[in-house]
């Protein structure tokens, strides 16, 4: 029964986040362009890591303009189409004989009306580090167009001379910086589940499973969800007697976390009942069965972090506390003793809409 529960779930699941990929159009997007460089695959990689969930990475034209103005320009032209919040270019510099390569940044934005521009420099002849850190900066520079005031520290912005016309970004006056809106979103998730603790019952393995909701604000993230699994079964055998039991059970947990780039650290708490069909057999080989419902609470840490806009892997730990403590008896004998607390841990991938 269980079993065949868990199957038509996990199609539902699948059914519904089907749709993912057409609703992303609702993310902003950065668009990665060429100026005399070639394209750097690595750059675009470490930016689908970064801004996991909060942008889609686009390749853009070759500005072929001679000079910088210019090329501001153009890029300039291109923020605010097709959702368009930041066009970035790398550009290599010519270094002295010995000297390590150097490397330019320009990033191009809007705030608030005005055309942001920042160019960052970065020398380095490690290849994956200069993607990782010319990313983190595309990321800072995101955030600020789109939380908060861009902070002379963060931003080195060219001046509207230095630009060939581009215009400064304009910080907005104090206490006029407005949180991003509240983002809604679908989740789903299914991974695998492992438990051992207190009495006679041994370690189970199993499937967890389940669906809910996700609101993100600002750097927090909350998620309900009702939850499902399916274990192995437990099995118990002395002079008295055998108990075999199957388990499945279901729940609504509750999480709460910090974003910190592409992980969200934070904790859980689930309560739910442990449904058991158990079948006994005496010395004598006479059998009898049961059922039971046990009430459970979990409570433990919990991380998860981005993989794409739409796939997370994530990982629990915790203790599970049952609120009755049962016993399964062969003629009043108790043979399956599930025990009061036992420790768990679960990993799985999360899947979110949109």
């Amino acid at each position: 029964m269980w079993r065949r529960l868990v199957g038509h779930l996990l199609a539902a699941t699948l059914l519904l986040l089907t749709p993912s990929f057409v609703w992303a159009a609702d993310l902003p997007v950065v668009v990665v362009a060429t100026a005399g460089t070639a394209p750097r695959p690595g750059l675009v990689e470490a930016l689908q890591i970064q801004l996991a969930g909060r942008a889609v990475i686009k390749a853009g034209p070759s500005l072929a303009e001679r000079d910088l103005g210019a090329r501001t320009k153009r890029a300039s032209e291109l923020v605010g189409a097709d959702r368009t919040s930041l066009v970035i270019w790398v550009e290599r510099v010519p270094a002295q004989e010995g000297a390590q390569p150097s490397f330019l940044l320009h990033l191009v934005g809007d705030r608030e009306g005005h055309v942001l521009v920042v160019v960052q420099r970065s020398e380095t002849d490690d290849e994956a580090g200069l993607d990782r850190t010319l990313a983190l900066k595309v990321a800072e520079v995101f955030d600020a167009i789109a939380t908060a005031p861009v902070a002379a520290a963060m931003a080195r912005e060219l001046s509207p001379e230095k630009a060939n016309g581009a215009r400064a970004a304009t910080p907005p006056e104090a206490g006029d910086e407005a949180a991003p809106p509240p983002h809604f979103s679908f989740v789903g998730e299914v991974g695998g589940w492992g438990a051992t603790g207190t009495g006679t019952a041994s370690a189970q393995g199993g499937v967890v499973f389940g669906l809910g909701a996700r609101l993100r604000y600002d750097a927090f993230v909350g998620e309900l969800a009702a939850t499902g699994r399916v274990v192995s079964e437990l099995e118990t055998i002395d002079s008295n007697g055998r108990v075999d039991a199957s388990e499945g059970a279901f729940g609504a947990s509750l999480r709460l976390a910090g974003i910190a780039g592409i992980a969200a650290l934070g904790g859980l708490v689930e309560v739910g009942g442990r449904v058991l069909d158990a079948t006994g057999e005496t010395p004598g080989g006479e059998v009898g069965t049961g059922s039971t419902v046990v009430p459970y609470i979990a409570v433990g840490p919990d991380a998860t972090f981005s993989l794409t806009p739409f796939l997370a892997l994530r990982a629990d730990v915790g203790v599970e506390v049952s609120l009755r403590h049962h016993r399964f008896t062969v003629n009043e004998t108790p043979i399956l003793d599930l025990g009061v607390i036992r420790g768990f841990a679960s990993g799985g991938f999360v899947f979110s809409v949109p």
